[in-house]
């Protein structure tokens, strides 16, 4: 005797389905700028991993086409504003310009 269920069917394992199937596919995106980016730029600073963590779908994909045309990492990705404080902070305590 065999049960069958199809996810499709069932609301419940059908939204837990599609919810994590959108999950993977963030992630996978994210990976994948990643790997790219470091493969055109060399590491990445925290404030970008950070961005490409917590960035959607949609954003993601923005990010994909610029860096088509990119010449350096600002082109691609714009560092958030508390990012710039903290690197004027420490370039300061450094006594760096």
């Amino acid at each position: 005797m065999s049960l069958e269920i199809d996810l499709m069917d069932n609301e419940v394992l059908r939204d837990l389905f599609l919810m994590r199937q959108k999950r993977g596919e963030r992630r996978g995106r994210a990976k994948l700028l990643r790997l790219q980016l470091e493969q055109q730029f060399g590491k990445l600073p925290k404030w970008a991993l950070k961005l490409i963590d917590e960035a959607g779908i949609k954003l993601l994909e923005d990010w994909g086409l610029k860096l088509l045309k990119a010449k350096r990492l600002g082109d691609v990705l714009t560092k958030p504003r508390h990012a710039r404080r903290d690197l004027s902070l420490r370039k300061a305590r450094n006594g760096s310009k």
